[in-house]
């Protein structure tokens, strides 16, 4: 009986075919990083003008949280008052500085000089726009303290922002940016429509490509209440600290009566050397208590808003 042979297919047409098969793949793999690096180069520059964008945003809110705690009235301290907008034509050596004035809730490019800061501009190589409340403007009367509240919306609802800064973004159909409406935040923001409007709408019917950013009057509560602190200790302990410390509270400086402060204050005397001083923001729980003893003062930091 003859046993039948059986045919095996030679290993090199194996590794041949095993090759090619490598080779489709690698094609595939390599077609698909090809399309993909297209499609990335091709949202390269939007993502660059998203992230400047985002950027002249961040650095203007440090700016403006920075002005609140540090601002001054000639020698007088105001902390939590902001500067007015800017409505400066353009080419005016004044630009980026703010209106020494401005009615409520007004709006104008961000005074990016009197913050200190650089030209800021977004993606589309636009300056900021900037709304104020008017609890926090630079006005005469105006009073900042832990209860003012803002008066800005966002969509009709939710929180009330003490500002808002605007990236305006490319022109839309029917936005007209020449130096006749420099300063028409029509021609540039498309979520308002007086100047004196305090909600901006975020859905309007028409196109909308403003980016914003915020900032709520808890944050600036958060920056000037440590200012106002410092600056009651230094009343406390000018000349020098007081022996014995009195049973209640010594005069202070009139600013901070002046801007509602002192019904925030609670005083303690602890001993003849030592007393405490806290400070409740409005609504909240006690957020600090600085004590007071000879030769040292500290600061106890016992909840937060």
């Amino acid at each position: 009986m003859t046993t039948p042979k059986t045919t095996t297919r030679p290993r090199s047409s194996q590794r041949q075919r095993g090759a090619a098969l490598l080779i489709a793949m690698l094609l595939v793999v390599l077609g698909l990083v090809a399309l993909l690096t297209l499609r990335g180069g091709h949202k390269a520059p939007e993502l660059e003008a998203e992230r400047k964008t985002a950027l002249a945003l961040a650095q203007a809110k440090e700016a403006l949280l920075g002005r609140a705690a540090s601002n001054q009235s000639g020698s007088i301290p105001r902390p939590g008052v902001l500067p007015c907008p800017d409505t400066h034509a353009q080419g005016d050596p004044n630009e980026g500085i703010a209106n020494t004035s401005c009615l409520a809730n007004a709006i104008g490019r961000l005074p990016w000089r009197t913050l200190g800061l650089p030209d800021l501009r977004d993606g589309a190589n636009e300056r900021l726009w900037y709304k104020l409340s008017g609890n926090f403007r630079n006005t005469s009367g105006v009073k900042v303290n832990t209860s003012t509240n803002g008066t800005l919306m966002i969509g009709g609802a939710g929180p009330t922002f003490a500002v808002i800064v605007f990236a305006p973004g490319a022109p839309l159909s029917g936005q007209v940016r020449d130096s006749a409406h420099f300063n028409d935040f029509l021609a540039y923001l498309e979520g308002f429509v007086a100047a004196s409007d305090t909600n901006f709408n975020n859905t309007p019917a028409q196109p909308i490509n403003d980016r914003f950013m915020t900032v709520l009057p808890v944050e600036i509560k958060n920056w000037i209440t440590p200012r106002v602190a410092a600056e009651l200790r230094d009343a406390l302990d000018a000349p020098t600290p007081p022996t014995p410390y009195p049973d209640t509270l010594p005069t202070l400086p009139t600013w901070i009566d002046n801007n509602g402060w002192t019904p925030l204050i609670a005083y303690r005397k602890v001993s003849d050397t030592s007393a405490e001083l806290d400070f409740s923001v409005g609504g909240c729980a006690t957020v600090y208590t600085y004590v007071f003893s000879a030769g040292a003062t500290g600061l106890k930091r016992l909840g937060k808003c």
